[in-house]
Parts: structure tokens; sequence; C-alpha cells
């Protein structure tokens, strides 16, 4: 079987000046183009049949900039985009910077803790990247790899999925996880029993 492999978006207008972008749709910087070139330089020897991004421009330019890398080698990935990978909402947060909210202690750095103001609940957005993953896991065949990409937010969920606990480092931009597809169909059942034990349901 193939690997999915899970990518952060490249560095964003916003991710320059330090703001919250959640699901604002903000476009990448002059050098997020550079990274995104850089990295698709970097997997050119990898087997990857299918690009899924998410629907965010900084998300979407990264993954045309890495296709288009890959097709002048010879490689000429599928794309789709899925709404799963959007990143998560921060609610009023958005469009603030991270300095000010950090100075006035109006925003937590763990990203579980996060709660109020619209912010879409930890609990819905574990559910979502496990149901994401689920999908991917589906679009796996033979020994072709699928990369995705997505969020910083969004892949603190996946790497709590991945690790069994919670886990907030912050990914760099177009830093990448690579897990075989049949390991994360096995973490993805695993963690949807976990989900529907905790919230007091039943089945898998």
């Amino acid at each position: 079987m193939g690997a999915i492999g899970f990518v952060r978006h490249g560095e964003s207008e916003w991710n320059r000046l330090g703001r919250v972008q959640g699901s604002l749709d903000i476009p990448l910087s002059q050098t997020g183009r550079a990274q995104a070139k850089t990295f698709a330089v970097a997997v050119r020897q990898r087997n990857i049949g299918q690009i899924c991004t998410s629907p965010l421009q900084r998300a979407k330019e990264t993954a045309l900039i890495i296709a288009k890398v890959l097709e002048s080698g010879g490689i000429v990935p599928h794309r789709h985009e899925m709404d799963e990978l959007r990143e998560r909402h921060y609610g009023h947060y958005q469009g603030c910077y991270l300095f000010r909210l950090r100075a006035e202690r109006q925003l937590v750095d763990a990203e579980h803790l996060i709660v109020g103001g619209a912010v879409e609940p930890w609990r819905q957005l574990e559910r979502r990247v496990c149901h994401a993953a689920g999908l991917l896991c589906e679009r796996a065949a033979g020994n072709e790899d699928i990369l995705a990409v997505v969020h910083g937010g969004w892949m603190k969920a996946l790497r709590t999925l991945i690790n069994r606990r919670v886990d907030g480092r912050n990914m760099d931009n177009l830093e990448c996880i690579w897990v075989d597809s049949s390991d994360l169909a096995h973490l993805c059942c695993d963690a949807q029993k976990a989900l529907l034990n905790r919230e007091g349901e039943f089945g898998c």
C-alpha cells in the first residue's frame, strides 16, 4: 500500500504578519510560493498519484505549485478539493494579531483549550479530521502515494489522532507527515471508537 502525506501549506501573507487566519481565505506570500516549489522538488521521487487540498486558497495554491513541479518531471497527479481539510474556525480570534492576544492573555497556546466566540470545538475538529483521514484511506490505491495539503490547526488534531494524545506543537509551513495508508485506516477506526465512547455512543 502507498502512503498518505499531510503537509501544511506554504507561508501566507498573514503567517508573515502573525495574524490568526482560521477559515479566512488568505493568499500565499512570495516566500510561501518558493517554499512550495522547494518542497515539490524534494518529493519528486515519491509516487504521488493524487493531491487533495483544503478549499482555502493558501492550500490550493500550494497544491497547484507542487502539481506543476511534479508534472514538469513527468508525474501528473490528480487534484481534488476536500472541504473536510479546511482549517479550524477560530471565531472572534480570526484577523487578530497573535502577539496582542498573547499579551492580553486572550488566547491559550494549547489548541484543545481554545473555546468560545464561535470557535469550532476541539471534539468537532477531531471528528472532522478523523473522517477526512478515512476518506483519504478510501482513495488510496495500489502503491500510489496521496498528498493532502492542509493547515496548522488541522495538523494538531491529526497528530493527536496518530500519537493518541493531544499534540499541540506548531508545525512549520511545508512540514510534512507521511503515514502508511493501512496504518492510518486502523488509527481512524480506533479513534472513532474512542470518540464514540467519550460521547456515550456505541459502534465503530
